[in-house]
């Protein structure tokens, strides 16, 4: 599952950047681009972010989708929260079942993860790439709260029946904004980050013909990839300094 997220991003960010540089070719930005790192702009700022990302993956899909807001202050500052729910379902081909009963498709699975985060940005004063090329740079550290739960098919054999993971995340992201000429409103919104994940995982697993139940709490590090739509809007009227 990471390895093919891993592999969306590349897919996604080459399109993007192979549309940054032909709109970076003809395109002269103006002062105005809809962003907290504008410091002649207007007052705060407030986004809707937004990410609808299906996919596929042998027998298996899926979707990714993500749903938050962003508030700039002070210009170069801002504070977002996000609402984050993905889902997959999956199956074998050619598989036999636990009374030995041979299925061309089988051995159901389903993923379910729902999580909250909230995260702080500082976003970089570096106004020619802002003006030259559309790109804001920025570092956030952030909180994620979540919950991800696993179902296989009891009638197979699998490693689990059940799991359930209730996990907090912490950790620091490097991230840039690029916009467009045409659509200065909005910006595409990649970041990569290192975070720390705290885990209490509870499995329902076979044993024998006994259905047992063990909990253990687990941490875990890695890399956090980013990858959102936002639409920026002014929510103050002051006028330019």
């Amino acid at each position: 599952m990471k390895n093919f997220y891993l592999l969306i991003f590349s897919l996604l960010s080459t399109i993007i950047f192979a549309q940054a540089n032909d709109t970076i070719r003809y395109a002269s930005f103006s002062d105005n681009i809809k962003t907290p790192f504008n410091p002649d702009g207007y007052g705060n700022t407030y986004a809707l972010k937004a990410r609808v990302l299906p996919f596929l993956l042998g027998n298996g899909s899926g979707i990714s989708t993500l749903l938050g807001t962003e508030i700039g202050f002070l210009k170069r500052n801002s504070i977002g929260v996000e609402g984050i729910y993905i889902t997959k379902h999956d199956t074998q081909d050619k598989v036999t079942d636990l009374d030995g009963v041979f299925h061309e498709t089988g051995n159901r699975s389903k993923y379910f993860e729902r999580a909250f985060l909230v995260d702080y940005r500082f976003y970089f004063n570096f106004q020619k790439y802002r003006r030259q090329n559309g790109w804001t740079f920025y570092t956030s550290c952030f909180f994620k709260k979540g919950q991800i739960d696993e179902r296989n098919d009891p009638n197979f054999r699998n490693d689990y029946i059940n799991r359930k993971e209730v996990y907090n995340s912490y950790g620091i992201v490097l991230g840039s904004i690029l916009n467009f000429k045409n659509s200065e409103h909005f910006g595409f919104d990649l970041s990569l980050g290192y975070f720390r994940k705290d885990k209490n995982i509870t499995t329902d697993y076979r044993e024998v013909t006994l259905i047992k139940t063990r909990t253990n709490n687990e941490m875990g590090t890695g890399l956090r990839i980013g990858l959102t739509i936002d639409y920026w809007i002014f929510v103050s009227n002051k006028k330019k300094n």
